[in-house]
């Protein structure tokens, strides 16, 4: 999903009151029980979330909340992570909302983060399966058999420190192995945590089942004219005619550039070098 930020503040959507607190909390404890019940299948669950809104809510305000933004679905959903197993803070503003509109005021308190709230749920297995796999027919977890191995890439949510997700990627390649599965290659970063996991659909269908795998995919496919293309030489280029007058200009920040080579004679405008002597 696309991290970014969303623009400023919405105008929350009219609602009444006792009807949008009623159904904010129910999916509020549907997705913590939901966890609870993850909890006999997968060490330590994490609490992270969908929620869909009508209008946007600035991060800062889901942060006030107590949910950390993990990144956006579309225009009008956030997959939303919390410290908070009881979600306390997120639900004393749903209780505050649903005391109505204040003495003096003209909307109920918080109108705009629990007003604005269309879907709160829990991230479901089918939400975690890439394009590559869809495309392939294996839209649920049913469609991983046992009868077949799969070689995939996982990644997970950023949650939590680097040291952290070191030791969950551990427990994570223990339990895959006792599934008679095996993590093949992992890059554990700052802020990015990949797997290559290789398994039958058994594994998969478990590893669906985490909180914290935010996709599964088919590994990238190498373009099969690969192969043709390195083995050309210079003189297999032919001339590389000059861009268009009114082509645009694309800047390029490296260490340096060989501006005569064939490739690049024609297209390279200028070179800055910053400084310009050592």
């Amino acid at each position: 999903l696309e991290r970014r930020k969303r623009p400023g503040f919405g105008r929350s959507t009219p609602r009444d009151v006792a009807k949008q607190s009623a159904k904010v909390r129910q999916a509020v404890d549907e997705a913590l029980n939901a966890r609870v019940r993850l909890g006999a299948t997968v060490i330590d669950p994490e609490l992270i979330v969908k929620v869909r809104t009508s209008t946007p809510v600035p991060e800062e305000e889901w942060a006030r909340a107590g949910l950390t933004v993990l990144g956006n679905d579309g225009e009008d959903a956030v997959v939303l992570f919390s410290n908070d197993l009881e979600l306390r803070e997120f639900q004393a503003r749903l209780d505050a909302y649903g005391t109505g509109t204040p003495l003096g005021r003209q909307n109920p308190q918080y109108a705009t983060l629990i007003g604005s709230i269309e879907e709160f749920r829990s991230l479901e297995p089918r939400d975690r399966i890439g394009s590559s796999l869809r495309s392939e027919g294996f839209e649920t977890p049913e469609s991983f058999t046992d009868e077949r191995d799969f070689f995939l890439d996982a990644e997970l949510w950023d949650v939590g420190t680097q040291q952290e997700r070191f030791y969950q990627v551990d427990v994570l390649s223990r339990r895959i192995a006792e599934l008679g599965g095996e993590i093949s290659d992992r890059y554990i970063g700052h802020s990015f945590t990949a797997l290559r996991v290789v398994g039958s659909g058994r594994v998969v269908r478990w590893i669906l089942t985490l909180p914290v795998l935010r996709l599964i995919d088919f590994p990238p496919a190498v373009d099969a004219e690969i192969g043709r293309i390195l083995e050309m030489g210079i003189d297999d280029l032919g001339v590389v005619e000059p861009p268009d007058e009114g082509a645009p200009l694309v800047g390029v920040l490296d260490t340096g550039v060989n501006s005569a080579h064939p490739l690049l004679v024609n297209v390279v405008a200028d070179r800055v070098a910053v400084p310009q002597s050592l």
